[in-house]
C-alpha cells in the first residue's frame, strides 16, 4: 500500500463527522463518572461464579453465532412478558449495546431502505452510521417534551420516501418516553407507509408505561427490531452483553455480519448473563425504588437551583439545560462529577447525569448551586 493511499484513507476517516462523534464509555471510570445511562452496580457473587464454572467446564470455544440457547430462551421470555412478539429463533445475543446498534443500522438499513431517525440520539448511533454510508434523514425533536420525535416531521419523512424508523424509547439523552397513544400513532404511520422499525428500548426497565415493543406488537407490526442491554443495573456493564430481536427475514444477514465481525459473543459472559437473568424481577424492583427516590431528589434540587431539568421519565438519567452549560459543567467536574455532554447527542447546551444507587447526586447539585 503506497503512502498516498494511506494518506487518502486517513483523510477520509478524519473527515468523517459521524465516525468522529465523541463516544461515551459504557462503564464508569470512577465513582463520580456519571456519563452512562444505565445504573452501574456490583454484580452478585453468583454471577461471577457462573462465568467461572463455564470456563472450568470447557466453555472457551465458539458457540452458535446468535448466542447460547438458554440465554436466548430467557431473553425471549423476558421480552414476551413485556408484550413484545419474540421467540428464541428471532434473537441474537450481542457483544454489548453498540454491536446491536451497528448490526441493526447497517444490515436493516441496507435491506429495508432509507432510514429516518431523531436528530438527538446516542452518539453510538452516529458512529454506527459512519462506518458505511447508510442513507438517512434526521427528524426534529421536541425539546420541551424531552426530545421526543415530532410526529409531523416523521409523517413528512415517510411521505418523502423513508422506509425505516429508528427510535429510542425512552430517549437515551433525557429519559423521556412516548405514551401509548403516541406510539400507536407512530405505528399507524409506519403501517400506512409499509415502514420497518428499529427500537432501542434499553432504558425501558427504568420507565413506567408499556414498552414500544409491546405497542408495536399489539398494532400488528411485524417488520421490527428491538435492542437493549441484558440485565442492566446488575453489575454486568463491563461484560458487554446486549440483545437484538428482529424480524425473521432480517436474521440471516444480521447473523452473517456478526459472524464476520466477532464470530460470537464471549461464552463465559453469556453464562454470567444467564445467571443474572434469575435475579431480574426482585433486583429491578428494589433498584427502581432506590433510583426513584434519588432521581426525584436530584430533579427537585436542579429545578430549585435553576438548572432546568428536562422532561424525562427514565429513573436512571437526569438531563439539564442550565443557563451557562460550561460553567455548570466545570462546577460539576470540580465537585468530582463528570456529566455526559449533550453535544455528542446532537444537543449542545444539555448535560446528562446518570442516577446511580451509590452516589448522592442531589447533594452534589445542591453544593454546586
Amino acid at each position: 500500500m503506497g503512502m498516498a493511499t494511506i494518506e487518502a484513507a486517513l483523510a477520509r476517516l478524519t473527515g468523517n463527522q459521524l465516525l468522529n462523534v465523541p463516544g461515551i464509555d459504557p462503564m464508569a471510570n470512577a465513582p463520580g463518572d456519571l456519563r452512562g445511562d444505565q445504573p452501574a452496580g456490583v454484580s452478585d457473587g453468583a454471577i461471577a461464579e457462573a462465568a467461572a464454572r463455564a470456563l472450568e467446564s470447557g466453555q472457551t470455544h465458539y458457540v452458535d453465532v446468535p448466542g447460547i440457547a438458554p440465554l436466548r430462551e430467557a431473553t425471549a421470555r423476558l421480552l414476551s412478558e413485556q408484550g413484545a412478539r419474540c421467540v428464541t429463533d428471532n434473537l441474537m445475543i450481542t457483544a454489548g449495546i453498540q454491536e446491536a446498534r451497528f448490526l441493526a443500522l447497517q444490515v436493516i438499513g441496507e435491506v429495508v431502505g432509507p432510514l429516518v431517525l431523531p436528530e438527538n440520539v446516542h452518539p453510538g448511533v452516529r458512529q454506527a452510521l459512519g462506518v458505511r454510508a447508510i442513507k438517512h434523514k434526521l427528524l426534529a425533536t421536541d425539546l420541551e417534551r424531552g426530545m421526543l420525535v415530532d410526529l409531523s416531521a416523521l409523517r413528512a419523512a415517510l411521505t418523502a420516501g423513508a422506509r425505516l424508523i429508528y427510535l429510542e424509547a425512552p430517549v437515551r439523552l433525557t429519559g423521556a418516553n412516548y405514551d401509548e397513544a403516541t406510539l400507536r400513532a407512530i405505528a399507524a404511520l409506519a403501517a400506512e407507509h409499509e415502514a420497518g422499525f428499529i427500537v432501542d428500548q434499553g432504558l425501558a426497565p427504568w420507565s413506567d408505561g408499556p414498552t414500544a415493543g409491546a405497542v408495536l406488537a399489539a398494532e400488528g407490526l411485524k417488520r421490527t427490531a428491538l435492542l437493549g442491554e441484558l440485565a442492566p443495573g446488575l453489575g454486568l456493564q463491563s461484560w458487554q452483553i446486549g440483545y437484538l430481536a428482529a424480524d425473521e427475514a432480517w436474521l440471516p444477514p444480521l447473523q452473517s455480519l456478526k459472524q464476520i465481525m466477532s464470530i460470537c459473543t464471549s461464552t463465559a459472559s453469556q453464562f454470567a448473563a444467564l445467571e443474572a437473568m434469575e435475579y431480574l424481577a426482585g433486583a429491578w424492583a428494589d433498584l427502581r425504588r432506590d433510583l426513584g427516590v434519588r432521581h426525584e431528589a436530584a430533579r427537585a434540587v436542579a429545578a430549585e437551583r435553576g438548572l432546568n431539568p428536562l422532561q424525562g421519565g427514565a429513573l436512571s438519567v437526569l438531563a439539564l439545560r442550565p443557563r451557562d452549560p460550561e460553567a455548570t459543567r466545570a462546577a460539576l467536574i470540580a465537585a468530582g462529577c463528570t456529566p455526559a455532554d449533550g453535544a455528542s447527542f446532537g444537543a449542545p447546551g444539555v448535560l446528562r447525569l446518570a442516577v446511580v444507587a451509590d452516589y448522592d447526586l442531589a447533594a452534589v447539585l445542591r453544593a454546586i448551586g
